[in-house]
């Protein structure tokens, strides 16, 4: 019954001549609500329908394609709510870290959509598909906080198969850890680090 988060991207609207959105899509997932988006239909004539082979990231994955199509807009006025609950069906995809494995999908999906004089585009997919990675574990640090240790471990499985090198970075193998001791214990070594630079 409160407000938990207003998602808003930038403070005026404008026309997205720049791919500014775009871009965002692209390193940063869905960033926009699928409550707060309207469609000429002959986008979805050009791009297709929805696509049926993921779960997580349909709407993120249609929303880019037709970025990649068309000169897109925002709207700053925030014009819709969101509910957030734990028998959603997003909860349940973040339970099982299928999350990571879709999103991976997603990007390589539209990554093969751009036409091959895009290098400018091209050249962010592999950032692209580390920041599905850093996201994926950051679902299960959320899961870890809320004490959901299963789905913790299979989200830090999940971002370290998709990032192999995630694993020299000290805080996954914590938040793995953290796994079976509790998040305080990941709080308490975070904090050490932190204080330790």
């Amino acid at each position: 019954g409160h407000e938990l988060l207003l998602q808003k991207l930038y403070d005026e609207d404008f026309v997205d001549r720049e791919e500014k959105l775009l871009k965002k899509f692209l390193l940063e997932g869905c960033a926009v609500n699928p409550v707060g988006v309207l469609v000429r239909k002959t986008a979805y004539e050009k791009v297709g329908k929805f696509t049926d082979k993921i779960v997580w990231g349909v709407d993120a994955h249609m929303w880019t394609r037709i970025a990649l199509n068309f000169p897109v807009a925002y709207l700053a006025e925030p014009l819709a709510l969101y509910r957030i609950h734990t028998n959603s069906g997003t909860s349940g995809v973040m339970k099982t870290a299928r999350n990571g494995t879709d999103e991976v999908w997603m990007m390589n999906d539209v990554f093969d959509q751009i036409p091959a004089e895009r290098q400018d585009l091209i050249q962010l997919r592999k950032t692209a598909i580390k920041q599905v990675a850093h996201r994926t574990w950051c679902h299960a640090e959320a899961l870890c906080e809320k004490g959901d240790m299963q789905a913790t471990r299979a989200g830090v499985k999940r971002a370290v198969s998709i990032n192999p090198a995630m694993l020299f970075q000290t805080r996954v193998p914590a938040l793995w850890l953290a796994s079976f001791f509790g998040y305080d214990w990941f709080k308490k070594l975070h904090g050490v680090k932190n204080s330790v630079r």
